[in-house]
């Protein structure tokens, strides 16, 4: 596996990208992580893989070792995975996603028809959830998130960086929980994360939503059971909603079921994928 840096042009600028890449084959796992991850997220599950698949893992733009996008819509995370995918040809790449990455991946499904292989979901939701959406309204009020952001990078950045070790399940291995961890000893990912949420459209993702009877693409819905952050109801609504979905648990997989089972977790990935 190689942790490579790259830079690109974008808008005449130019932009570092991030990522992990392991494997070679006819067919691409596209990994996208979500919030408040990175590509490490991704390590354990593409050490499973081994060599059989070619899996690309990168930092989404302003996570990890990332560049920000100029403006953090989710149009801008939209072209970010275009440009991936379009390395490979139609019908080359398994577009993977988990919790925020997995709405992206979702809905760039639902905008470029007959472009991939197939869809995996792990922990996404698509689903307005005003519990939730309380809960985030004093980090997105221009201010305070910004506030909390230079905050939990500086003054608390200790205390920040232990409520989110104790995010993640245990079994980590130290060595890729602290990979998780180490960017956030400063503001830019936190004020990264303030702006991706800020940039999610609720009537553009509200429009793909009503759209999700439309994709004729093989969608695996796994789901690990425990999640603390999403209803218990969102794996069936989905697997309801998209016509050509497959749903799979994984018992006490909780919100990061590629961290605490890896094993089953490529096993069920890479079952899904043989039958397409």
């Amino acid at each position: 596996m190689s942790a490579d840096v790259y830079r690109e042009e974008r808008g005449g600028l130019s932009s570092r990208v991030s990522l992990l890449r392991s494997g070679a084959g006819d067919t691409r796992f596209l990994l996208l992580h979500g919030v408040p991850t990175n590509a490490e997220l991704w390590r354990p599950l593409m050490q499973v893989l081994g060599d059989e698949v070619e899996a690309l893992a990168p930092d989404l733009p302003g996570f990890g070792r990332s560049d920000p996008p100029d403006n953090p819509s989710i149009g801008a995370y939209h072209r970010f995975i275009t440009r991936l995918v379009s390395e490979r040809p139609a019908g080359d790449t398994v577009l993977v996603g988990h919790d925020l990455g997995g709405l992206y991946a979702l809905t760039w499904a639902l905008a470029n028809p007959g472009t991939l292989r197939g869809l995996v979901l792990l922990n996404t939701t698509i689903y307005p959830n005003p519990w939730v959406a309380l809960g985030l309204v004093p980090l997105l009020a221009p201010g305070f998130g910004e506030a909390y952001a230079w905050l939990a990078g500086g003054r608390y950045r200790r205390m920040a960086r232990a409520e989110l070790r104790g995010m993640y399940p245990p079994g980590v291995p130290e060595d890729v929980l602290e990979r998780l961890l180490e960017p956030y000893g400063e503001a830019r990912p936190w004020l990264s994360l303030v702006r991706a949420l800020r940039g999610l459209n609720p009537y553009r993702v509200l429009t793909w939503k009503r759209r999700m009877g439309e994709l004729d693409l093989p969608v695996l819905v796994l789901w690990g059971e425990g999640d603390p952050y999403f209803p218990a109801s969102v794996p069936e609504r989905l697997h309801r909603d998209l016509p050509s979905s497959r749903l799979e648990y994984v018992p006490g997989g909780g919100h990061f079921l590629m961290l605490k089972h890896p094993e089953l977790v490529a096993r069920l990935i890479t079952e899904f994928t043989d039958q397409l």
